[in-house]
């Protein structure tokens, strides 16, 4: 049996649905999974609803929109219990020992699981926990181009330690490479793992039957400028899901969204508009006509973006042309993807191998310890 270890309980579509494509990923090739239910400290306070330490602003603001935002969590409590198979609630590094023994080979990944400042330098996801012959990564991500400060040194007797190693970008391999002499393979993302019929199994029913544009931003404003532009000229309506409370264009706005709903609403939509690498990653695998948004104000997260755009062949999206984005060829997009996600694969093909020699090899010292 394999175990993976992620962000499932982030209150974040992207994070929701890689945890459980990986997940149904390893169960393609034949082999039970389960995500280890581990409670990262710094996560988790940021989950709450009610957040501390408390002042009067953000008591008033958390008290106000706290209806909509326990709405929202529990569409993602429900995905999760629903969708995802998890271990027992692990809370320390002496829960991750313990529970370990249960599987043969421990995933860390997808998602930024190596991004020190989001964990609060937290090194489970390093796989600290557990023996150098089961540890594993699946398109691990830092986040940002370069390495969070010195986490290829602080990690690097972990890092080096792995049986596998795998990122999501190509920069992160480079520069691991040049810190540790060790070669990371390069692997999609694991939304791409599945195939559009088991996305649409979870996918909820749209309701709307008339072309829209989703507008899904996380950081960058200019993305309701792009929509507002694209909805003037070509009459449709906006459906947005907004950074923040305040939404600066008209139209539908969700604020509530589940990781189900963000399926739903991406296949059904005619254009995308996004700064989010999981919406330009659904947008892909939907068709959609996809108008990607790079984040100025942070422009160091626009690696997994630039990378998943670089992958597809799709660089002039970004010129925000209507002739650009409305003549992509999916099917030349289709053939790119497919070389990447067959390699990917069967790289996790050779890790799910590895676990079952590593079950022989426990259930043969068994045996002979009882003769």
């Amino acid at each position: 049996m394999i175990a993976t270890i992620t962000f499932h309980r982030a209150i974040n579509c992207g994070a929701a649905l890689q945890s459980y494509a990986l997940q149904c990923a390893i169960e393609d090739i034949g082999e039970k999974a389960s995500v280890i239910d581990y409670r990262c400290k710094k996560l988790e306070e940021s989950y709450k609803l009610i957040h501390t330490p408390l002042t009067g602003k953000s008591l008033a603001s958390d008290i106000l929109h706290f209806p909509m935002q326990a709405i929202r969590e529990h569409k993602f409590r429900q995905f999760q219990k629903k969708y995802i198979s998890v271990t027992a609630p692990c809370y320390t590094l002496e829960d991750l020992s313990e529970i370990e023994k249960d599987f043969s080979m421990i995933i860390t990944g997808s998602d930024q699981v190596w991004n020190l400042e989001l964990t609060g330098h937290d090194k489970a996801y390093f796989l600290n926990f557990t023996d150098y012959t089961k540890r594993a990564s699946y398109a691990a991500s830092v986040g940002k181009k370069e390495l969070y400060k010195d986490t290829a040194v602080d990690c690097r007797d972990e890092l080096k330690r792995f049986e596998f190693l795998s990122v999501r970008e190509d920069s992160t391999a480079v520069e691991l490479y040049e810190k540790l002499g060790k070669i990371p393979e390069v692997v999609v993302d694991p939304v791409f793992l599945l195939k559009v019929e088991q996305w649409n199994r979870i996918a909820k029913e749209s309701k709307s039957a008339k072309p829209y544009i989703f507008v899904y931003c996380l950081h960058e404003s200019s993305v309701y400028d792009e929509a507002k532009r694209l909805s003037e000229k070509t009459g449709l309506p906006i459906v947005c899901v907004p950074a923040s409370w305040r939404c600066p264009v008209k139209g539908k706005i969700i604020r509530d969204m589940g990781p189900q709903e963000f399926v739903s609403t991406i296949r059904s939509a005619e254009y995308v508009v996004t700064d989010s690498f999981h919406a330009a990653a659904f947008s892909i695998i939907y068709n959609r006509k996809l108008i990607p948004i790079l984040k100025k104000a942070y422009p160091e997260l626009n690696e997994r973006l630039t990378s998943l755009i670089k992958m597809c062949g799709l660089d002039d999206v970004f010129e925000l042309k209507e002739e650009v984005y409305d003549q992509v060829k999916y099917s030349e997009i289709g053939e790119k993807l497919n070389t990447h996600i067959e390699r990917s694969k069967d790289y996790l093909k050779r890790i799910v191998d590895r676990g079952r020699e590593n079950e022989n090899q426990t259930a043969l010292v068994a045996s002979v310890q009882k003769t």
